[in-house]
């Protein structure tokens, strides 16, 4: 009898073991490289550098966030802006125009999995290090409050820490940082890597779940340093999409 259950115990082990290799045969790794390639591929919010993703500090004109519980958010305003250069397009733009590189790298992967419908699930991780992070501050604000509203929302405003890239700044005016983006989200099978951009405006649907997490600090304007830590998650539909959070502050001489 003891040897019947030994007997079966090895059955389910390699059975298990048979199943881990065809689903480990399944998921395919390709480097973070075609993924950062597929990034920036316009450039209409700062042009001439690249489109990335932005932030901004969500918050209610009333106080609280109440206002963002669900669609339509009523009472929505605006507050800091932050924009991260998660796939090096400052970077690149910087060193085309003579500038001295902030020294920006990548590390992560790429994950595909086939699915039943024909479409691949596509995992991105990604880790950037010494990217070059700016923060603007809003000047047309709602009486009362520290935000603008979404119609008034300047993303030229004055900035509040670092510089950005179209003026070339050297290094001891740059904010640097790190930046984490955690990404999952369903392609049609053999279609290229999408550019995020494309992904949030136009197939948000397509999103299975996103985090983003960065961390920077550089001088800040008259002198002095700041730093900055922004994040934001969100899973499924976009009314699960959580309010962007930009923590910036002064931390003086």
């Amino acid at each position: 009898m003891q040897r019947l259950s030994f007997c079966r115990w090895c059955v389910l082990l390699i059975t298990c073991a048979a199943l881990a290799c065809t689903l480990n045969a399944q998921t395919t790794e390709r480097p973070i490289s075609d993924f950062l390639a597929a990034q920036g591929q316009t450039s209409q919010f700062f042009p001439p550098v690249a489109d990335l993703l932005g932030w901004a500090q969500g918050m209610c004109a009333s106080g609280g966030l109440n206002c963002m519980s669900k669609p339509p958010y009523d009472g929505l305003c605006l507050a800091d802006f932050a924009w991260v250069d998660y796939a090096g397009v400052a970077e690149r733009f910087l060193v085309q125009n003579g500038a001295m590189p902030s020294g920006t790298y990548y590390e992560g992967f790429v994950q595909q999995r086939p699915l039943d419908n024909g479409r691949v699930e596509v995992t991105v991780s990604l880790h950037t290090r010494n990217a070059l992070v700016w923060v603007s501050k809003q000047t047309k604000l709602i009486p009362g409050t520290a935000c603008a509203a979404p119609v008034d929302y300047d993303w030229y405003g004055p900035l509040a820490l670092g510089a950005r890239p179209t003026t070339l700044p050297p290094i001891g005016q740059r904010a640097l940082g790190d930046a984490f983006l955690h990404l999952t989200f369903q392609n049609p099978a053999g279609a290229p890597l999408p550019d995020v951009i494309d992904l949030f405006y136009n197939r948000f649907s397509d999103i299975d779940e996103y985090s983003f997490h960065a961390v920077a600090s550089g001088p800040v304007p008259g002198g002095g340093n700041g730093a900055v830590t922004i994040q934001q998650a969100g899973k499924g539909l976009r009314g699960n999409l959580q309010p962007s959070v930009v923590n910036f502050r002064e931390t003086g001489k």
